[in-house]
């Protein structure tokens, strides 16, 4: 089923190697499974943090407990990124997160006034 990912913001993070002199230019990054890998755009010169306000979707396996959504934070240089911080949860952390929210169980349904 899917699932979104609501980023909203990242801060406390420590310069990128090798940069000394520049801000950081961060993204999000989320890998769950066999999901393609999900990005947020680039905030450029955000340094040390930074609000992302941006979310993407993967589909998650609840019959798979054990399977795990890892969530990294990147800057990107000219030719390469490097990871600056990383955040590892399983489906089953998710869920339990969705429980506490009590979205687990809802439904969208399909209403003319949710659209423009």
């Amino acid at each position: 089923r899917p699932m979104e990912i609501f980023i909203w913001k990242v801060d406390e993070l420590r310069s990128s190697a090798g940069k000394m002199m520049k801000a950081n230019d961060i993204f999000v990054e989320g890998h769950l499974g066999g999901n393609e890998t999900a990005r947020t755009r680039v905030h450029n010169n955000a340094g040390s943090g930074c609000n992302i306000k941006e979310s993407f979707q993967l589909n998650i396996d609840e019959g798979n407990p054990q399977e795990l959504l890892h969530i990294l934070v990147k800057d990107q240089s000219l030719l390469t990124t490097s990871e600056i911080a990383r955040l590892v949860l399983s489906t089953a952390e998710l869920c339990g997160i969705e429980d506490q929210t009590g979205k687990r169980r809802s439904r969208f349904t399909y209403s003319t006034e949710y659209f423009v």
